[in-house]
């Protein structure tokens, strides 16, 4: 049985474009919510064979944005 990736390679993140026709997507969300999972968590089950869904924030990543200071123009 498959299992889930660990460690700094479970942190790397990989896209995959997945086409398919509007009323499979619909048939897709469909199942997913039957079983409560979210469409990539119910894919990662099934397609993958994990037992149970990977833990992931909700959302999509944010990039880090750079911090500024105040620059101080009295001197």
């Amino acid at each position: 049985m498959p299992t889930q990736v660990q460690g700094s390679e479970a942190q790397k993140p990989s896209h995959y474009l997945f086409r398919m026709s509007r009323s499979d997507k619909e048939r897709l969300k469909r199942r997913a919510a039957a079983a409560g999972l979210t469409i990539q968590a119910y894919l990662e089950c099934t397609a993958l064979g994990y037992e149970t869904p990977v833990s992931r924030p909700p959302g999509r990543p944010r990039q880090h944005e750079a911090t500024q200071e105040p620059f101080d123009l009295s001197a």
